[in-house]
């Protein structure tokens, strides 16, 4: 707990933070805390499309329809799945606030965990190429040295389909349409129905005689 005391330093997004603030906090929960921030995404990525992690990125959650996986032969729920944006930075306050109100710290406090606990991840990243964060994804740096993230394809953040899993697609066959025949008695009866038409040649004819009429009577 004193070398993550020490480890928090008086930098967050390049303010100070007075030091008071942070060495107030118990040193058991700084113990509690520490490598906890996936734990605290996990949680809000259920209730939030996005979430920002300040000097490091922003969750996107996408949500899909349920859909068919032919060549895997499954049928996978709703999903809400998750996306990367290195370039979301700025801090909303989402994480941070919600830091502060479960743990009943301060807000300078609670940016101090998220900024010591980035810091982390970089030393990871730079030491080992890679961040794994459980149930979410796995960090790397492509061959231009950007942040790329490969998310876990098994997690859905989608309340309403907590539990559910991809099941078996059984395939049924649908039997061709069978043609019945009609009696032959039937079809001689079709066969002979006559539809008269109208003499609409006639009736024209008609029409201009009674108007030919009408015009030489006035």
């Amino acid at each position: 707990a004193d070398l993550y005391r020490g480890s928090l330093g008086l930098r967050n997004n390049g303010q100070s933070i007075h030091q008071s603030t942070v060495y107030s906090l118990p040193p058991s929960y700084l113990a509690r805390r520490k490598m906890a921030l996936e734990r605290d995404l996990h949680h809000l990525l259920f209730e939030h499309d996005c979430v920002i992690v300040p000097g490091w990125g922003g969750f996107l959650a996408h949500h899909r329809s349920a859909r068919l996986d032919e060549a895997r032969g499954l049928i996978h729920p709703p999903s809400k799945e998750v996306g990367f944006n290195r370039h979301l930075l700025r801090n909303d306050g989402l994480l941070t606030d919600y830091i502060a109100q479960r743990d009943a710290i301060g807000f300078a406090a609670a940016n101090a965990l998220i900024d010591y606990e980035v810091s982390l991840w970089r030393q990871q990243l730079e030491h080992t190429g890679r961040v794994e964060i459980p149930r979410i994804g796995i960090f790397y740096k492509d061959n231009h040295r950007n942040l790329q993230f490969d998310p876990d394809d098994r997690a859905n953040f989608l309340k309403e389909a907590f539990g559910l899993k991809p099941v078996t697609a059984i395939a049924r066959a649908v039997p061709e349409p069978r043609v019945i025949p009609l009696p032959e008695r039937l079809q001689e009866e079709v066969a002979t129905v006559h539809v008269p038409r109208r003499n609409w040649a006639a009736a024209a004819a008609v029409a201009l005689l009674l108007v030919g009429g009408g015009i030489a009577a006035f």
